[in-house]
């Protein structure tokens, strides 16, 4: 066995991420090919995740890039390793607002990776975006798909607090946010028809509050996110 080879197998493998220890929803797969290339997929809490991305190794890390989401949005990064703790870092393509590099971290639980088929047609979600009223007929919930797949989300909650920078990601049919705005929040929207249901599970400042479901109605496929909710 080589020197690269024994490398190449330090790298592959399972791995869990360390912010939710769920290996069902955050993860990293990384697998050995046979052209020397790597196969890697890779789970984002609460925003999403990338099922054919390709790398190849350089020196001491993994760089890896795909298309999946289109030729004009490739998205591009590496990996490292410490022990057995994988380092994710996204330099390229990925939506951050405050720097165009994104880090997350995972722990290796299995030398053997398993890698989920990509599928052939993902549905379309985009249905979810829009602007959508309360019972006062206020604008109050903007959804918005970003370019890497994630969401941005406003909520306003009446005469109580706004949120105008939730991330939300999808999975089957139901929509994940979280912000950490206002002591941090967290929840899903799912819909029936054009009524949007907002459940939070938390809810910061108002972590006592007992309303935790809130109803909205779409107005508009195209959401007004520009401007700032009250």
């Amino acid at each position: 066995m080589t020197q690269n080879d024994a490398n190449s197998r330090i790298y592959e493998g399972e791995y869990t991420g360390n912010t939710l220890n769920d290996p069902n929803y955050d993860g990293l797969e990384i697998q050995k090919n046979e052209d020397d290339t790597y196969g890697i997929q890779i789970k984002i809490p609460f925003l999403t995740k990338l099922y054919e991305c390709t790398g190849y190794q350089s020196e001491n890390i993994i760089l890896f890039s795909t298309s999946e989401w289109g030729t004009d949005k490739k998205v591009e990064g590496s990996i490292s390793l410490d022990d057995d703790s994988a380092t994710v870092t996204f330099t390229s393509g990925w939506y951050q607002t405050a720097t165009t590099e994104s880090s997350y971290q995972y722990h290796k639980t299995s030398d053997t990776p398993h890698l989920e088929n990509c599928p052939d047609a993902r549905p379309d979600y985009s249905f979810f975006t829009g602007e959508y009223c309360d019972a006062n007929d206020d604008p109050s919930l903007e959804i918005q798909l970003n370019e890497d797949g994630s969401y941005l989300i406003q909520i306003s909650l009446f005469r109580e607090i706004g949120y105008d920078a939730c991330i939300g990601s999808l999975s089957e049919e139901k929509m994940s946010f979280t912000s950490d705005q206002r002591g941090g929040v967290s929840g899903s929207i799912t819909l029936d028809n054009d009524l949007a249901v907002v459940q939070f599970e938390q809810i910061g400042y108002f972590e006592n509050s007992k309303v935790t479901t809130y109803l909205f109605h779409k107005t508009s496929d195209n959401p007004n996110i520009d401007e700032q909710l009250n």
